[in-house]
């Protein structure tokens, strides 16, 4: 058999990620309509899409990635949200800052 090894990487289109755990995290999590929403390793937006797809509160929505490919990709599927471009420990040190 002939295994090709794909490995995926961060500056992948997007649509190829597919976000673990998906339904686990939102029985964990169990997002309502309008609230706000944190995702400090926000990535390609595959947990934060499904999120803010039921919160329907993009602009109550902090996404937080150190990747620049994927900053990109977030301000162009979720533009209403804050996105910072930071690894998780300075934008939450940036996050109290702002009293959030």
């Amino acid at each position: 058999m002939n295994h090709q090894n794909k490995k995926q990487s961060s500056d992948e289109p997007k649509g190829i990620h597919q976000p673990v755990l998906l339904n686990e995290v939102l029985a964990q999590l169990r997002p309502m309509a309008g609230e706000s929403y944190l995702d400090a390793t926000a990535g390609y937006a595959g947990h934060a899409g499904a999120v803010l797809a039921i919160t329907a509160a993009p602009d109550k929505a902090t996404l937080v990635d150190r990747d620049e490919n994927a900053i990109a990709e977030l301000q162009k599927a979720v533009p209403d949200a804050e996105i910072i471009h930071s690894d998780f420990n300075a934008a939450a040190k940036e996050l109290h800052a702002k009293g959030k």
